[in-house]
């Protein structure tokens, strides 16, 4: 199975440098094998959101959908969910159906 992480962009206060790089090899990996794409925003005056699609154009299709009013909660739901997604498409190919219909 291969381990994800999304904390890429929260800040390099909280992040080593280095860390910050592992992190987002990890990502790209995932990105690569699956086709996704992400968006995010982040403000002082209103909510972060995290958006992540699978496929491009007409079959774009959005896999991940959060919104937090804290950044860093925002990016750890995300990473959870998309954890959550890559072990569940793994165990798809893996022979077992799709969990939650995913």
């Amino acid at each position: 199975m291969m381990e994800v992480s999304l904390y890429i962009g929260v800040s390099s206060k909280r992040i080593k440098p280095g860390k910050a790089c592992y992190c987002y090899e990890e990502y790209d990996a995932v990105r690569r094998k699956y086709g996704l794409t992400m968006s995010a925003h982040a403000s002082i005056f209103d909510d972060c959101w995290i958006r992540i699609w699978q496929g491009s154009g007409i079959k774009k299709r959005m896999i991940i959908k959060v919104e937090n009013e804290s950044e860093t909660q925002c990016y750890r739901v995300a990473t959870e969910a998309l954890i959550s997604w890559v072990e569940n498409k793994e165990a798809c190919q893996n022979g077992r159906e799709e969990i939650n219909n995913v």
